[in-house]
């Protein structure tokens, strides 16, 4: 199997819809995924797969600064999702993460405590990979600069 990365940019539908229609196409490969044997025992060539559409997305949340805490614990709450507890293949990637935290302009995102309050919410099977934090920019008169 081979493999392209790519980014898309839109109208969140349209790129639903693009992906979708990405997902809804089979190809023909050459060699057989499944055990599946003729008559003879011998195992077939060629099955019909779709293409296998895994989306990687840069996200970004907006939230009051004074529920920061609470939102740190509530996107990586899990000790999967939590920067601090990541196993090795983490740690191989961070230089790129920090890259382009760097390139962003983000600082690190702070330490998660255990004892900070969480909202639950649904991320089981997802890989959460925490880039950095900002704060909007401010005028002279300290008014956020939206």
């Amino acid at each position: 199997m081979a493999h392209v990365m790519f980014f898309t940019r839109g109208e969140k539908h349209l790129v639903e819809r693009f992906i979708e229609d990405l997902r809804g196409k089979y190809y023909k490969t050459t060699q057989s995924v499944c055990d599946n044997k003729d008559a003879d025992g011998k195992y077939t060539e060629g099955d019909f797969l779709s293409l296998g559409v895994r989306p990687i997305q840069l996200w970004e949340v907006v939230y009051p600064k004074e529920h920061e805490k609470v939102i740190m614990k509530t996107i990586f709450h899990h000790p999967d999702t939590n920067p601090e507890s990541k196993p090795n293949w983490f740690k191989r990637h961070r230089k790129y993460l920090d890259m382009i935290r760097i390139a962003l302009k983000l600082k690190k995102i702070p330490k998660i405590e255990e004892e900070d309050r969480k909202n639950l919410v649904a991320n089981a099977h997802i890989e959460i990979l925490g880039i950095g934090i900002k704060e909007d920019a401010r005028d002279k008169n300290g008014v956020e600069a939206l």
